[in-house]
């Protein structure tokens, strides 16, 4: 088919890797949880939701697909990160269209403030940090993880799991 573009291809490619059916675009809900009640939706709402949750999904997948890290990142990671973003994306939609506080949310209130922030661009190099602290092992959660991080990279993050196995007495090489 001559309507695949190089975005479609590269979702194939990871489910076919993977077997993981997380890397495919999410479709919207019938319904959404708003100010604690649950809200059935008519069919423009729904329309609205899926508009704005696959707008925000294609955006995203496609600044992430041409950082340099994704290229040099393994498929599990790339899957973990696409689905990241399907779920962020409904987060946005919900918070657009239903007044989902995002901005105050555990989970996206982070991200969210990079977006708003930097764009795309932003939210991707979020999940980017993200992804390197959970390949090493520590949270968003752990500062001292993030410091070195930001300071070095994922040289700089290994470098402080590194010293803190040493620490612990489980690193006898390098």
């Amino acid at each position: 088919n001559s309507n695949i573009t190089p975005l479609d291809s590269e979702i194939n490619r990871l489910y076919e890797q993977t077997g993981d059916n997380r890397i495919f675009p999410k479709t919207a809900e019938w319904s959404v949880k708003t100010g604690g009640e649950n809200k059935k939706l008519n069919n423009e709402e729904y329309a609205n939701y899926q508009k704005s949750m696959g707008g925000h999904a294609y955006i995203l997948i496609n600044s992430l697909q041409k950082s340099e890290k994704y290229q040099n990142t393994s498929d599990e990671a790339k899957v973990n990160m696409s689905d990241d973003i399907y779920q962020f994306s409904n987060a946005l939609a919900k918070s657009e269209l239903f007044g989902y506080d995002i901005k105050n949310s555990d989970t996206y209130g982070k991200i969210y403030q990079a977006y708003k922030q930097y764009g795309p661009d932003g939210a991707i190099a979020y999940l980017e940090e993200k992804n390197a602290l959970q390949n090493a092992g520590f949270t968003t959660g752990n500062k001292k993880a993030v410091e070195a991080y930001e300071k070095g990279g994922e040289q700089g993050l290994q470098q402080y799991a590194n010293d803190k196995l040493r620490a612990n007495g489980r690193l006898f090489l390098n």
